[in-house]
């Protein structure tokens, strides 16, 4: 919560382009999280449970910190060397 609200703040405060979409994968993530979190408090730990944890935790590394994430580092680079 504290990455995507830190985020949040430097995408609304430099006006970047992709911020709606940005924010809109940050959404979705909370709300798969938030689903997992309920179905290991409905139905307890399980292998199936970890195997969906590991598979999604390893898409965001991979699809959202190593491209979307790093759309924006450019992004602000190039605005603070202004």
């Amino acid at each position: 919560m504290t990455h995507f609200s830190a985020e949040k703040k430097y995408m609304e405060a430099h006006n970047y382009p992709e911020f709606a979409k940005h924010k809109a994968l940050h959404l979705e993530f909370m709300e798969n999280f938030g689903d997992l979190k309920r179905e290991i408090e409905e139905e307890g730990p399980g292998l199936h449970l970890v195997v969906r944890t590991n598979r999604m935790v390893v898409e965001w590394l991979l699809n959202h910190i190593r491209k979307v994430d790093r759309s924006l580092g450019h992004f602000l680079k190039q605005r603070f060397e202004k």
